[in-house]
């Protein structure tokens, strides 16, 4: 699952031309006019996207812009996002920590 998860994150829409729609296009969101409305509308994304390819999973995303320390990760060029997802059919619950950079997605 977490696999699937990245996959959907880093795949751009349009890049498989079978499943045009299929995707996030993580980048697309990412460090070009940051604003709340911009992770409003990813977190949407992301929540259609798992839904659709998916549909067995529940999920909650959380942004993180701030280090303990106060330092913030968009003036350091990354985004730390937390996905709590349940696998309802197994009543599997995981959490995938991520580091999101312009060109990468690192778990964490």
């Amino acid at each position: 699952v977490k696999q699937n998860i990245l996959f959907l994150l880093q795949t751009n829409p349009g890049e498989w031309p079978s499943k045009p729609e299929l995707g996030i296009g993580v980048s697309q969101f990412l460090f070009e006019n940051y604003s709340i409305d911009s992770m409003s509308q990813f977190r949407q994304v992301v929540k259609s996207q798992i839904k659709k390819y998916m549909p067995f999973i529940e999920i909650d995303l959380q942004f993180s812009e701030f280090d303990e320390f106060g330092n913030s990760y968009i003036d350091n060029n990354y985004l730390k996002m937390t996905i709590s997802y349940n696998i309802v059919p197994l009543s599997v619950q995981e959490i995938l920590n991520l580091k999101i950079t312009e060109s990468a997605i690192e778990v964490i």
